[in-house]
Formats: C-alpha cells, sequence, structure tokens
C-alpha cells in the first residue's frame, strides 16, 4: 500500500482522537461538578480497568474479524457514549458516559496500530508509523485547542460538539481500504494455533514476549510507564486550569506533548528506518526519564521546552521499537493479538494514573504528583538498558530482519 492509502486512515485517527481526548479532558471537571475529586480519579482509573480486562480478547477478536470493521464497531459505541450527554447532567449521566467511553477506546489503538503493522512495508514501517503518531497527535492537539472553549459550554452543548467529530471520524472510515491480505493471513494460522490461543492464553502470550525480546518488554514497559505519566498529566493539568493555579502557560502546556510530535515524528520515523534502533531507543529513554521527572518543577515557558522535549524523547523509542518490531515479524499474522498485549500494558498505566493522580493532587499540589508519575519511566529505562544490553539479539540495523534466524510465529502497540 501507498502512502496515499493511508491517507483515510489518518484522518480518521485525527479525528476520533480529537474527539476521545477531549472528551477525557473533560472527565475530571464534569466529575468534580457531581462527585468528590479523588473518587472521580478512581473511577476514571476504573474505566481504564475495563479496558484492561478486555484488551487482549480485543486483539484476538480484530485479527479473526477484522481491523476496520471493529474500528468502525468503536467509533459508533463513542458515539453513543457522548450523545449521554444530551441528557440531564447528573452523577449516573456522568457513569454511564465514562463506561461507555472505556468501550469505545477498546479497539482504536490496537485496530489503528494492527493496521499499520499488517499493511506498511517494511522500508517504511518507521517513516508510516510516525505519521499515525502524528495524526493522533495533531488530534489530541486539536483537542487541547477546542479545550477552553468547550469547558465554558453546557453538557447537552458538549455533547452535540463531541458527537459531530465522532460522525466525521465514521464517514472518514468508510474511505479506508481493508487491511492488507486479511484472509492470506487468516490461512496461515492451522487449527492447532487457535486452539493454543483460546485454551493457553498467557502461556501463548509469554512466548510471543520472549520470542520479540528485548524489543516487545521494552515496549510493554514503555506502554504501562508513559500511560501512567501523561494520564497524571491530563489530570491534574486540566485542575490547575480551571483553578488558575499555574496560569496560561500550563494551558499551552498540555497541548505541547502531542505538538512535539507533530513537528518531528516524520523525522523521527525516519530516524528509525535509517539508524541503529537499539541506541535510538536509548537515547529516547533518557530524554523521556529525565526531563518528564523535571516537567513537575517547571512553571511557565519551561514547562512547554521540558514537556516538547520529553515527547520528542518517547517518540523517538516509541517508533524506533515499532520499527524494529516490525522487522522482526515475518508473517503479521497476529498483529492484532500483540497490539493488544501493548494496549493492555498501556490501558493499565492509564488505570493507574489518574487514582495515583487524585490521590495526590490534594495532598502534595501538582508539581509533586507529575513528578512521582515519572518514577517509571526510570524503571523501564533501567530494565531497557538490563535486557538489551545483557541478552544476546540481533537485528537493530535497518535491514535487521535479514539476520533473524527463525521468524516463525505469527506477530504483531505508545
Amino acid at each position: 500500500m501507498t502512502k496515499k492509502d493511508f491517507l483515510p486512515l489518518w484522518i480518521f485517527t485525527t479525528l476520533f482522537q480529537t474527539g476521545g481526548a477531549l472528551s477525557y479532558t473533560v472527565f475530571a471537571p464534569l466529575g468534580e461538578k457531581v462527585l468528590p475529586i479523588w473518587l472521580v480519579g478512581v473511577l476514571i482509573g476504573v474505566a481504564s480497568l475495563i479496558q484492561l480486562v478486555l484488551d487482549i480478547p480485543a486483539g484476538i477478536a480484530l485479527d479473526r474479524y477484522g481491523y476496520v470493521r471493529f474500528l468502525r464497531i468503536t467509533t459508533s459505541i463513542f458515539f453513543v457514549a457522548v450523545l449521554v450527554l444530551l441528557l440531564p447532567f447528573q452523577g449516573w449521566t456522568y457513569l454511564l458516559m465514562l463506561a461507555l467511553t472505556s468501550f469505545g477506546w477498546l479497539f482504536f489503538d490496537p485496530g489503528v496500530q494492527a493496521y499499520m503493522l499488517s499493511s506498511s512495508p517494511q522500508a517504511f514501517a518507521g517513516k508510516y508509523m510516525g505519521i499515525t503518531d502524528m495524526a493522533k497527535s495533531l488530534g489530541t492537539v486539536f483537542a487541547v485547542i477546542l479545550f477552553t472553549f468547550v469547558l465554558g459550554l453546557v453538557p447537552f452543548a458538549m455533547g452535540i460538539v463531541f458527537a459531530s467529530i465522532f460522525f466525521a471520524a465514521f464517514l472518514a472510515l468508510l474511505f479506508v481500504k481493508k487491511e492488507k491480505s486479511r484472509d492470506a493471513a487468516a490461512e496461515k494460522k492451522i487449527p492447532s494455533h487457535h486452539y493454543r490461543v483460546r485454551r493457553k492464553p498467557l502461556g501463548h502470550l509469554f512466548r510471543t514476549l520472549k520470542r520479540l525480546n528485548p524489543v516487545s518488554t521494552t515496549l510493554l514497559l514503555l506502554g504501562f510507564a508513559s500511560a501512567t505519566f501523561y494520564a497524571v498529566i491530563w489530570f491534574v493539568i486540566p485542575l490547575t486550569i480551571v483553578h488558575q493555579v499555574y496560569g496560561i502557560s500550563e494551558a499551552w502546556g498540555l497541548a505541547v506533548f502531542d505538538f512535539a510530535v507533530v513537528v518531528l515524528g516524520g523525522v523521527l520515523g525516519k530516524l528509525a528506518d535509517t539508524y541503529r534502533k537499539k541506541l535510538l531507543v536509548l537515547l529516547g529513554l533518557i530524554l523521556f526519564a529525565v526531563l518528564g521527572a523535571l516537567l513537575g518543577f517547571s512553571p511557565g515557558i519551561w514547562f512547554i521546552v521540558i514537556g516538547f522535549l520529553a515527547t520528542s524523547g518517547e517518540e523517538l523509542a516509541g517508533v524506533a521499537l515499532w520499527a524494529w518490531l516490525n522487522n522482526l515479524d515475518k508473517e503479521h499474522a497476529e498483529d492484532g493479538f500483540i497490539a493488544g498485549i501493548m494496549t493492555f500494558a498501556s490501558d493499565l498505566g492509564w488505570a493507574v494514573g489518574p487514582a495515583l493522580a487524585g490521590l495526590l493532587y490534594g495532598r502534595i499540589g501538582p508539581a509533586l504528583a507529575i513528578a512521582i508519575g515519572a518514577v517509571p519511566l526510570f524503571l523501564t529505562l533501567v530494565v531497557y538498558i538490563v535486557i538489551a544490553f545483557h541478552i544476546p539479539f540481533v537485528g537493530v540495523g535497518q535491514n535487521s530482519s535479514a539476520s533473524l534466524g527463525k521468524p516463525h510465529f505469527a506477530k504483531h502497540k505508545h
């Protein structure tokens, strides 16, 4: 498939992420109106737990029934979720919207990631995945731009805005081509393979992670760590904006994380296709961990500068890892399953982060809450150094997949 063939998917990704990020951003301010703030944090975390439980089954369903089909389903669920805001806003309507959006997110990340893994030409995997990240981040930037406007609306008007965005996203999906070789990939799967996935999912999961190490373990940890960190950010900063704790700089700072990906995603994707992925991941993780820890103590313009650089490090590590993972797999018959594994780790972070932020925000303040949220980033860095530099492995260069000995399994998400 050419770049032109992916354009409808990238448009869909931007629109869906705009609506999804916008709804996520207003969860804390809306919840604060009807519930205690600590309970809001716990409930947002519980909503992510719903996704957590279903992520791996969702990945298997994606492989079996098709990525585009489930992207349409998940968009429809989110559309219904935001229509709940058209009802009188009370505690139960808030909880209903929260629950439905957790299902609405379920197939989005793994569906897009699996589609890209199965359809991207190997020579341009890093570039195309970088553009996909750019599309998603552009949606988040749009969401932040709309945030201050939407925050002044009554819930009914919010629902109209959100529903319009998801309706446009669904229209874009109608132009997305069916994923590459879906039927052919299905034919490669022998019956015993499906039996093993159904009857021994944990064993199959660990075999898959072991086969794709050190990339798979690092992606798993990075997904959890980055989601925890950003969940704290997206819980704390909207509250500081509402209560004017810091000022307008942090409002723009909420957009800077994804603006960095919009600006640098394509460049970093090309780097991932060209230079040694092992070293690019190391550099990216160092930048992300160190600068993420400093972010909580950097108000004003420094918040924006450090946030931009920290996210650049995360994007560098993430794109390099996904391009590396693409090289490690030859058959691509389980892209949905592997995307589901990675999304599972990410959703665990999105469950832990809001609960952690809700407990810490009122006790130690926003700065220390953000700093504590960065602790998992250092743990990811340490684990990567241990497994990437002490376990023998091959295939870190541009043509690394050519030297792999036995890529005999099918494979497959920040």
